[in-house]
């Protein structure tokens, strides 16, 4: 007869949120886009396997002043290992352009959005210590 070990009972996993614009939505590397080579994304996902899930929310053409807007929708999982924030190609677009974002702007989009994440992390680090407590 074969024992089987018992299987500890499966945790969740902490969040790598990469967030950005076409740049991050193309990390994976596939499709015609990226001449089927190998991503960055992909790397890092390999690089965490097991140990964290790697969520892609990389949205094309957007700026930071879109960027802020959906920030509230990227996660709603605190446990947040660290996130990318890749944006700024389309904020440089030309002045009196769509996209473009004016420098002083930019630099304040980027750090609510770095604010945002860090709060985020500080809650599940509290959330951490109150449950290690509780043992």
């Amino acid at each position: 007869m074969v024992s089987i070990p018992s299987i500890r009972k499966a945790t969740t996993r902490p969040i790598i949120l990469l967030f950005g614009d076409s740049i991050t939505e193309q990390g994976f590397g596939y499709g015609e886009v990226a001449g089927g080579a190998i991503g960055w994304a992909s790397l890092l996902s390999k690089d965490y396997c097991r140990r964290a899930d790697v969520l892609n929310r990389g949205y094309s053409g957007y700026n930071t002043r879109h960027a802020l807007q959906i920030l509230p929708t990227t996660t709603n999982d605190n446990d947040l290992l660290f996130a990318t924030v890749f944006f700024g190609a389309n904020d440089a677009a030309r002045s009196g352009e769509l996209q473009h974002i004016p420098i002083t702007e930019y630099g304040q989009n980027l750090r609510r959005i770095v604010h945002h994440f860090r709060n985020q992390q500080k809650e599940t680090d509290e959330e951490d210590n109150n449950n290690n407590n509780q043992k």
